[in-house]
């Protein structure tokens, strides 16, 4: 038989534990593990933790880690529009209204004092957008 160093074991077990080992190096690993008992016991250990559900009685969900990232991803497309939307209706509630006079600025006032309700509607709109914002930002990080 074979002596293999106890390093080159232990980085065999994640392929080990994943199933991905030829079936004649998979034979060297378990007969590794039937001679290191420590090590046998942190592979048992190991191999129960993976799949806590299924050992619950829970079925493994198919493709989840396709589902997280499309997830993921519908939520940063989410922010990304709130974003834009929160800048855009900010920055409509916000409009002003210059007035030129005989090549100088005579008058500068908001648009929101000659049309409050459409342009306040458009401030408290953005200001919506952004409290969206900034929930989704919070929940994506935790």
């Amino acid at each position: 038989m074979i002596t293999v160093p106890r390093h080159v074991i232990v980085d065999l077990l994640p392929l080990y534990l994943a199933g991905e080992l030829s079936p004649e190096t998979r034979d060297v690993v378990e007969g590794y593990l039937q001679t290191d008992v420590v090590l046998a016991a942190g592979v048992q250990a190991a191999a129960a933790d993976s799949f806590p559900f299924e050992a619950a009685g829970v079925p493994a969900v198919p493709d989840l880690e396709l589902q997280s990232v499309r997830r993921t991803r519908a939520l940063l497309a989410r922010l990304r529009w709130l974003f834009g939307l929160g800048l855009a209706f900010t920055a409509i509630g916000l409009s002003v209204a210059v007035s030129l006079g005989q090549g100088r600025v005579e008058n500068v006032h908001l648009m929101m004092t000659d049309y409050p309700l459409p342009f306040g509607g458009c401030l408290l709109t953005g200001i919506g957008c952004w409290v969206g914002y900034q929930r989704l930002k919070r929940q994506l990080r935790g």
